[in-house]
């Protein structure tokens, strides 16, 4: 609350007193005092404007209360310029000319890379002195326009962000506060244990909240399809099963394949299953998107040499199936659930494992 408006209220404040007390003493007399009233009113009216222009006299320090008033909030911008650690999230986001953007308010929630965070994520490589469309791409995906606090997020959560692309959450069943995490991998890394960390508590600001991480978030766009495996939670059993083939190496190895894995409730209603071959059912030799095919029904051969029937049903849904057994409805249709294009293959999720009806 600022000192002039201190200043206004009281002088408005004994405008209405007075004029209260000069009103009944006009009523008091007669009514062609009323004219009288009337000049009170304008001369006292005049000196309460006129007491709200000046500047409060004394050391400025008006005893109004304790009042917060937002605008002391740092913005975006002034939260990586107060702190050391973000110098590079702050140049990176001047260089893309992004500035306005987090300045227009819609944005509520910003994820800060720490400066080893962007060293890990470049490696050996140089950091970039030019922005590019895929540069600009990877820092819209630490925005969203949602707000996310820590306190509102849990296992498995899709956050929205900026690039088009999805965030997801994953949470640590030991320390569920301290270690929540994003869990997205780096550009350039094979290594599949690595976590983006929150360092720290959220940093409230005049328009959202900042959050304090360890590790870039790389949308799935810019990044490996072993990465964008990885980053889902719901796609645990999927792993567990590559590693339980022992195809694990190869795996991250292939380029140009589409990759079919169900979801842990997908995997759940096929116990009986020990085969591990059963992983190469789920992969074809190309990348390709599934959902791109016409509403003709289209086979497709897998690395496991098992023909695989795409079709779409009425309501524009897309069904997996083995082809050799779906006219006799004997093989469980697979519904996509997520189509993921990477830079070195295509991700389709689904709801069930392809296999034959038992």
């Amino acid at each position: 609350m600022s000192q002039r408006f201190v200043a206004c209220r009281k002088a408005f404040y004994n405008f209405s007193f007075v004029k209260a007390q000069v009103f009944a003493t006009c009523k008091r007399l007669n009514k062609n005092s009323l004219s009288l009233f009337a000049i009170a009113t304008t001369v006292i009216f005049a000196f309460a404007l006129g007491s709200c222009q000046k500047k409060p006299v004394g050391s400025g320090t008006a005893k109004v209360g304790p009042v917060l008033p937002l605008t002391t909030y740092p913005t975006y911008l002034e939260v990586m310029q107060q702190n050391s650690s973000l110098s590079r999230s702050l140049a990176y986001f001047k260089l893309c000319e992004l500035e306005t953007e987090l300045n227009k308010g819609t944005i509520k929630t910003i994820w800060m890379p720490t400066d080893d965070g962007w060293k890990k994520h470049f490696g050996s490589g140089a950091p970039p002195t030019q922005c590019n469309d895929s540069f600009k791409l990877l820092l819209k995906h630490h925005l969203a326009t949602e707000l996310h606090g820590r306190e509102g997020l849990f296992n498995g959560m899709a956050l929205e962000t900026l690039a088009t692309e999805k965030v997801f959450v994953s949470t640590s069943l030991k320390s569920p506060i301290n270690t929540t995490s994003v869990s997205e991998d780096t550009i350039g890394t094979s290594d599949l244990d690595m976590r983006t960390r929150y360092l720290g508590e959220e940093i409230f600001t005049s328009t959202g909240v900042a959050h304090v991480l360890d590790t870039v978030l790389t949308p799935d766009s810019l990044g490996r399809l072993d990465a964008a495996v990885e980053k889902r939670p719901f796609l645990t059993e999927s792993v567990r099963l590559i590693k339980q083939s022992g195809q694990e190496a190869e795996a991250r190895k292939r380029d140009g394949v589409t990759v079919i894995l169900p979801t842990n409730i997908g995997f759940s209603q096929f116990d009986s299953i020990k085969n591990s071959q059963i992983f190469m059912r789920h992969v074809l030799s190309s990348a390709m998107k599934l959902r791109g095919f016409a509403r003709y029904p289209t086979k497709v051969l897998s690395l496991e040499k098992s023909t695989l029937l795409i079709e779409q049903d009425d309501v524009g849904d897309f069904f997996i199936s083995l082809a050799e057994m779906a006219s006799s409805e004997g093989s469980f249709k697979a519904r996509i659930l997520e189509s993921v294009t990477t830079v070195n293959g295509q991700l389709e999720v689904v709801d069930m494992v392809i296999a034959p009806i038992e």
